[in-house]
């Protein structure tokens, strides 16, 4: 019985062709105007099956990589080739490549470019229509826009992790992504989103806490601490790029306490906050802001259009100190009928602040994008780049309406942002399972 298989010569035009190449065997392919460079390959196809492409260069040590993918048995057709030398899906990379071109060539040096993602929920495993591995994969694939040299900063708003797995297995995965975030020359950031604290596996388990009051900060606070362009104003993180300043907050700003049996008073997932110190620190940040043109980001949205809080403590009152910052006011903080541990009272003078203005709040959290002004404060939701497929229950209408799938670009969802302080223009670029382009001023 014959194993191995040597077929001549084939000429390869479309991805498509490889697909039907499935019977063990070695080819020899001349590959054109498909996803990988024009050329003469060997394809190599393995039990699984699996398949191997290298070009025939790469024998000569003249360049070239090779790439690989497997066969998904769930869906009945192959999974997405990966690039050998990065472990990067090759259509995404193609993908990316063409989307932020226009970009690279036209957004002005001088001005203050993100990339943002929010909400990847990740999860250990594998699932092809709803959060898994895949959340961690997409931020590898913000890697790929930093790597043009495009970015001021990449931004991950919050809930990296679903928080829904054993505790050594969701810290191995928040981790994870911050390493992956770290990679690279370009500085990064990450805001604590209401699952971060695995509080979704604590609610389905009578147990003591996952997660120590701890976890979180050794995981996600120190590298951000490690980083000289990153800047911090007591537990605030900001960045300052000309005139213009962000300022990162935490919405899930709760106080870490349990109970007799070691479990937590306050389920972060459901419970989200700003408390006093963050409030004193946003103050004495803000009252040096002199002349800045500023874009606070969180997790989650503040307070609704008609000025509801939006979260559980304080978001309107952030919200209410915003419209006192751009009125150059002087007041004072005085939160009644809320329980001790979220109540505020904090002394604000901001009538020396010159020009300075807060102009938008961009957050994630909702799973959906939308764009509303508030009191003069722009703000900007974003969509999640976890997976959403639309016959799942907690699929938003926003998600369900794109159809999203596993392997196309409506699998993920990211974003670059570009601040222009001379144009007074906030551009939001929006690829994947997003809108392609907004603007909103400064």
């Amino acid at each position: 019985m014959r194993i191995w298989q040597r077929v001549t010569q084939r000429q390869i035009t479309a991805m498509a062709q490889l697909d039907q190449l499935s019977r063990r065997g070695l080819y020899s392919l001349s590959l054109t105007q498909t996803d990988f460079p024009d050329g003469n390959y060997v394809l190599t196809v393995g039990p699984g099956p699996i398949q191997v492409l290298v070009p025939v260069q790469l024998a000569d040590d003249v360049g070239g990589t090779g790439y690989y993918r497997s066969y998904s048995t769930q869906f009945r057709r192959y999974n997405s080739w990966l690039d050998l030398a990065n472990n990067q899906r090759v259509w995404v990379q193609r993908y990316l490549t063409r989307w932020v071109a226009p970009l690279v060539d036209n957004l002005a040096p001088d001005s203050l470019t993100l990339g943002v993602i929010t909400d990847t929920h990740a999860v250990t495993g594998v699932n092809k229509t709803y959060y898994g591995s895949n959340g961690w994969r997409h931020v590898q694939e913000l890697n790929l826009l930093a790597d043009t040299g495009l970015l001021d900063l990449k931004v991950h708003l919050g809930d990296m992790i679903d928080g829904s797995q054993a505790p050594a297995v969701s810290k191995q995965a928040l981790a994870q992504i911050i390493q992956t975030l770290a990679q690279g020359p370009t500085p990064f950031m990450a805001v604590k989103g209401n699952h971060d604290d695995n509080d979704k596996y604590d609610e389905h388990y009578d147990q003591p806490a996952s997660f120590s009051a701890n976890t979180y900060a050794n995981i996600v606070q120190r590298p951000l601490a490690n980083q000289a362009t990153l800047k911090s104003q007591g537990r605030l993180h900001y960045f300052d790029k000309g005139q213009l300043r962000l300022i990162f907050i935490d919405t899930c700003d709760v106080s870490y306490a349990l109970d007799d049996r070691g479990q937590k008073r306050y389920d972060m997932k459901k419970v989200m906050a700003i408390r006093q110190q963050q409030f004193e620190d946003i103050i004495e940040l803000l009252s040096a802001s002199q002349d800045k043109t500023i874009c606070f980001l969180g997790h989650a949205d503040l307070a609704q259009p008609k000025g509801k809080g939006a979260v559980n403590y304080n978001g309107t009152t952030l919200q209410e100190l915003f419209q006192a910052f751009n009125q150059h006011a002087k007041g004072r903080i005085q939160t009644k009928g809320r329980p001790a541990d979220f109540t505020v009272q904090a002394n604000f003078d901001f009538r020396h602040t010159g020009t300075a203005k807060i102009a938008a709040y961009i957050c994630g959290h909702r799973h959906r994008e939308r764009a509303y002004q508030l009191a003069g404060v722009q703000y900007i939701w974003l969509n999640c780049s976890a997976l959403m497929g639309k016959h799942h229950a907690l699929t938003t209408k926003y998600n369900r309406h794109w159809d999203r799938h596993q392997g196309d670009i409506t699998e993920f969802a990211g974003y670059v942002l570009n601040f222009n302080q001379q144009t007074q223009k906030l551009l939001v670029f929006g690829y994947g399972a997003a809108s392609r382009i907004q603007s909103f001023n400064l």
